[in-house]
């Protein structure tokens, strides 16, 4: 069970496993609290960033982590003009395809892509991020 808080409105929503739930009269600066038996975070509106997600260290026989840990501080999605929103939260992950057109609104056959794109080989030697 999860619980989702609307700091902003004073409400709490503890919706069913796998129900979802719908937040309204979100301010654009407002935070989402976000937190299950495992897990925690929060959720900046402004910009969809994802802030302190924590493991709770809550008791299971399963579980490594004894204690509250916090993972990561932010992932923030990068967004900019003629791109797209994605996200990949994987380190393993790799996209390629053609990017969109400045105007998403020019859908044209030569705009589409036809047949398709060879997935590269693993890295080998990879360079670490920040390395």
């Amino acid at each position: 069970m999860a619980t989702i808080t609307n700091p902003q409105a004073g409400t709490t929503y503890n919706p069913a496993p796998g129900k979802d739930v719908e937040l309204k009269d979100l301010k654009p600066g407002a935070t989402v609290a976000v937190r299950g038996l495992n897990v925690g975070f929060d959720i900046r509106v402004a910009d969809l960033g994802v802030y302190d997600y924590t493991l709770t260290g809550a008791p299971d026989a399963q579980q490594m982590v004894t204690k509250p840990t916090t993972t990561f501080a932010s992932k923030v999605p990068l967004v900019q003009p003629g791109g797209r929103l994605g996200g990949v939260l994987g380190g393993e992950a790799i996209e390629l395809s053609a990017g969109a057109t400045n105007c998403t609104s020019q859908r044209q056959a030569q705009n589409q892509i036809h047949g398709s794109l060879l997935v590269p080989p693993n890295p080998t030697n990879p360079t670490p991020i920040g390395g």
